[in-house]
This record gives structure tokens, sequence and C-alpha cells, in this order.
């Protein structure tokens, strides 16, 4: 008997079919019968670019440095900015392509008064 799971795809009622011929009692719910939604306020989506700017002042913290008073430049020096574009996370180089986008969120931060040169 031919259940349909050859196919390119199978759907619940095949699954529901080949169980019931093996004498399963499981059964898979049909997807109109099972809510599947999460509840609006559990979902909250964060733009690309504040993910960007909160990793940069994570990582900053982290460092042990306050934003808004940031050691300035020295000559021939590794600067505080590369060394947060180094030391971001794994989890955080998903959300900078490039060291330009990472250049952009710094910038945002810099304008808008969040990151601060003493």
């Amino acid at each position: 008997m031919y259940f349909g799971m050859s196919g390119e795809y199978t759907t619940v009622n095949d699954v529901n079919q080949w169980l019931e011929s093996i004498s399963a009692r499981y059964r898979f719910p049909w997807a109109g019968s099972v809510d599947l939604t999460l509840p609006a306020e559990s979902i909250t989506a964060v733009p690309r670019f504040q993910a960007q700017e909160v990793a940069i002042l994570e990582c900053l913290r982290e460092n042990n440095y306050d934003p808004t008073a940031l050691p300035k430049q020295e000559n021939d020096k590794r600067w505080v900015k590369s060394q947060i574009r180094d030391d971001l996370p794994k989890s955080s180089k998903s959300i900078f392509h490039s060291v330009a986008v990472f250049d952009k969120a710094w910038g945002r931060l810099n304008s808008d008064g969040r990151i601060k040169t003493s």
C-alpha cells in the first residue's frame, strides 16, 4: 500500500495513514487543529543596526571601558575600536558582515553621543 511517503513531500495525513497501517496508537495532529503561533507580545524583532550597536556597547563594558570616556588614540598604538572589533564574541560576528559594517555602527554610536573620547 502506497502512502505518498516516497513522493516529493509527505503530509500529516500520509504519516497518520502509515502509523495506522502499522497499528501505532500515536497520531500527528492536523496543523489546523493545533495553534502553533506564539503570542504577539512574546515576539520582539530587533533591527540589525540596533543589535550591532548593543553588541559594541556590551563588548566595551566587558573590556572595562566606559563608552562615554574612551581613551584618546595614540600614534602607533592600537586603539579601543580595533580591540573591540577583534574581541566581539563569535555570536556577534554574524551581524557584522564586514569591517565597514562595524565602522558604520561605531560611527552611529559616536554621532549620537553613546561613544565619546575623553
